[in-house]
């Protein structure tokens, strides 16, 4: 496989480190909001271009859910399959690139799952995808670091939680295409 076999547009990942974590349990469904850290917590589902931009993110589902269900009920995984790639994408041979908790789609590249019996291709190919999705993580990482209330949400309402991070999500963007990059030395919010 060739690096230009095909263009790679996104990248795509359930953020669980992102600790949005709830400072009370939820009036309902206190099991379901229990991620594996065993913290209360709501999950964060984004899409982001290679200069950290997100494009799309999906907020809300409990911390317990599993990131396959979380990506499978997102309205733009829905909306991919009933209306085709190509609405979403600017040329067919654009991809995103998920981790390996995503299920394998035409449009959505993932690690192969085993790193053992696996051809040399197929191990360039898990070493390929997972330095492409530092990005990602890079982005979260500044998200974080720029929004340190994501680190703990002084909240019990669901809703609530959602609209700090989603603002916190639309202001980072804001920031980046008024060029203003994080410093890790900056003191902020």
């Amino acid at each position: 496989m060739t690096t230009n076999t095909f263009k790679l547009l996104l990248n795509v990942t359930i953020e669980k480190d992102i600790n949005n974590v709830l400072s009370e349990l939820p009036l309902r469904q206190h099991d379901s909001y229990i991620d594996r850290y065993h913290r209360h917590s709501v999950n964060l589902m984004a899409i982001c271009t290679y200069d950290k931009v997100f494009t799309y993110v999906f907020v809300g589902y409990p911390g317990a859910a599993h990131d396959s269900r979380v990506f499978s009920n997102s309205r733009f995984v829905r909306n991919v399959e009933r209306f085709g790639k190509l609405k979403y994408f600017p040329e067919d041979d654009w991809h995103i690139i998920g981790d390996a908790a995503f299920p394998l789609r035409t449009w959505l590249i993932t690690p192969y799952s085993r790193n053992i019996n696996l051809t040399a291709c197929q191990r360039y190919h898990n070493r390929k995808l997972s330095s492409d999705r530092v990005r990602i993580e890079n982005t979260f990482s500044c998200l974080k670091l720029r929004w340190r209330r994501l680190n703990y949400i002084d909240t019990s309402s669901i809703s609530k939680a959602i609209e700090i991070i989603t603002s916190s999500c639309v202001l980072h963007n804001f920031c980046i295409f008024n060029k203003d990059y994080f410093q890790e030395d900056e003191r902020n919010v």
